[in-house]
């Protein structure tokens, strides 16, 4: 494998790049070309106002250094903030384009099976991040830091700001490429990709919370504007501050900055060597990511994407062998899906974050029962369309189905069993966040809560069987740009409702009736079951009679892709 930068591969792959760009132009339509003409004209004036905006700042803020060492110190802290903030900001910026799959450069994964010259995929890697948009936004703010301090210090400032300029924008460059490859490499994996997905849902709920949480503390600490404005508060922020300045790229331009704006030169040049030293560790790392991306073989990648066996022996031993397979195919569309998982991990996660964020101090005081009510209504309401679409996962392997001897009874009982169990494993796991971070439960309360989850889990099971065998669609849980008929979902919505509300009935018949009211909920169990079993028997016939619409339905497009 070559190490040189071949020229001549290096111009093909630029013509490329070119090409791809030329084609991104050609594919919209004339409407598109001119709001992309427009938005790149607002943007281009944005960066320039942005430009003119630190080119005055550094004026300003260069001339109050000069009054003493301690505006000189303030404003080395707000030059950081200010390029901390800028340069966040330009180091992230590829990673939305890369999520987004928007990115306007070649795709590294398609020309690594080439023989291309290592250097030369490295070479083009780099140079093209010089040209792509989030770069060209910042340029006019590195010329307003060179023009703002030439106007202050004069000529004399020019050389040590363009090298300033120059390497501050080549760090960025390199280790935003960095971080676009590791994203590359790591969602290589599709068990990380999962759950990085699933992290990054969980953190946006997290994010909603926050103005909650930022309540409670104002609201839990009164005095909190004298706090704020205590010496002791900000002298704790120095030391922080000052390891920022010393060893960070924002903080070495601010030093840098700072020195040419008060004539220290001795620790500007200190300053762009560390700065040159972030250029080449840089530079290090992305070659070094590169060449594993670039050697790698293709059947460690697959054996990396390969699950691990959790366990040796069949868990579902107890089932008939085509149910438990049946289940266990279920049960594995749901977990590997990004959709699956958070179906699973919503309600249990809002549980954790209510009890730290919203209720506080007075979460011991809520009724237990009305916590898992709410809990159960959740559950039901962020999965019912798994219930009302069980054939959707299926697409194409519908057709075994129908090819085998499998009874029709035996297939629906086992849809209804992984179901069931799915809901079953996050209300327990429900119980269990309930019981460590809220009040221990009263055995009357935990079997009125179990046999109301159960009432609705059995009503839910036998009425979504039917909406899945009249409105079958297909169903694709690593995606949701499609919608689905409102039908089915007016008509699930309805059954919930009425499924929610047998719990409450049973509290206020137990009320007034003076019995116990898991009683009454046993009684409501006894008769969805009853339901549920003359309701399975029909949607059996049904099926016989629907399943080749059902796979002519769940095998076409789905909407909206």
């Amino acid at each position: 494998m070559a190490e040189l930068i071949l020229p001549q591969q290096l111009k093909s792959l630029f013509q490329l790049q070119f090409r791809l760009l030329q084609r991104a132009w050609s594919q919209p339509s004339a409407l598109q070309k001119w709001g992309v003409v427009v938005g790149l004209l607002v943007t281009g004036g944005l960066a320039s106002v942005l430009g003119w905006v630190i080119g005055s700042l550094v004026v300003i803020l260069g001339l109050y250094a000069r009054e003493g060492p301690f505006q000189a110190q303030l404003v080395g802290y707000l030059f950081l903030v200010l390029l901390g903030l800028f340069g966040l900001i330009w180091l992230f910026s590829p990673l939305l384009f890369a999520l987004q799959n928007d990115n306007l450069h070649l795709d590294l994964n398609k020309l690594l099976i080439y023989p291309l010259s290592f250097q030369s995929l490295y070479a083009l890697h780099t140079l093209t991040g010089l040209i792509e948009p989030w770069s060209l936004f910042f340029y006019p703010l590195l010329i307003g830091l060179i023009c703002g301090g030439v106007l202050v210090v004069g000529s004399s400032a020019l050389a040590p700001l363009m090298i300033l300029a120059l390497l501050f924008g080549l760090v960025h460059i390199v280790w935003s490429r960095l971080l676009v490859n590791s994203l590359n490499s790591f969602l290589a994996h599709r068990r990380l990709r999962e759950s990085a997905m699933l992290f990054l849902l969980l953190g946006i709920v997290v994010l909603a919370f926050l103005p909650a949480l930022l309540g409670q503390q104002i609201e839990n600490n009164p005095d909190w504007q004298s706090w704020l404005k205590s010496p002791a508060v900000w002298a704790q922020l120095t030391l922080p501050l000052n390891l920022l300045l010393a060893f960070s790229p924002p903080g070495m331009a601010s030093l840098t900055l700072s020195g040419v704006l008060q004539g220290q030169y001795s620790q500007v040049y200190q300053a762009e060597v560390g700065l040159f030293l972030w250029l080449v560790l840089g530079n290090y790392f992305g070659k070094t990511l590169l060449r594993y991306m670039y050697t790698a073989s293709p059947g460690l990648a697959e054996q990396a994407k390969t699950a691990p066996r959790w366990w040796t022996s069949d868990p579902l031993f107890f089932l008939p062998y085509d149910l438990a397979l049946i289940v266990k195919k279920e049960l594995r569309s749901l977990s590997r899906s990004v959709i699956g998982k958070l179906c699973f991990f919503l309600t249990p996660f809002l549980l954790v974050i209510l009890r730290v964020f919203a209720f506080g101090p007075v979460a011991h005081a809520i009724p237990p029962t009305a916590v898992f009510l709410s809990a159960i209504t959740y559950i039901f309401m962020t999965s019912l369309f798994l219930f009302c679409n069980l054939f959707g996962l299926d697409g194409q392997g519908f057709k075994l189905y129908l090819y085998g001897s499998l009874p029709a009874a035996r297939l629906l009982l086992g849809k209804q069993l992984a179901m069931a169990l799915f809901c079953s494993a996050e209300f327990l796991l429900v119980l269990y966040l309930y019981l460590v971070i809220f009040n221990p439960l009263h055995w009357e309360t935990l079997l009125f809560v179990v046999l109301a989850f159960a009432t609705v889990l059995v009503g839910v099971l036998g009425l979504g069987t039917l909406i899945s065998i009249r409105f079958p669609t297909p169903l694709d849980l690593n995606q949701t740009r499609y919608r689905q008929s409102a039908t089915p979902v007016l008509l699930a919505f309805q059954m919930l409702s009425l499924l929610l509300a047998l719990p409450a009935l049973a509290q206020v018949l137990a009320h007034f009736g003076q019995q116990p009211r898991s009683l009454i909920m046993a009684f409501f169990l006894g008769c969805v079951c009853l339901s549920h079993k003359l309701l399975f028997q029909f949607c059996t016939e049904l099926f016989q009679a629907q399943k080749l619409v059902i796979l002519e339905k769940i095998t076409q497009p789905a909407q909206g892709q």
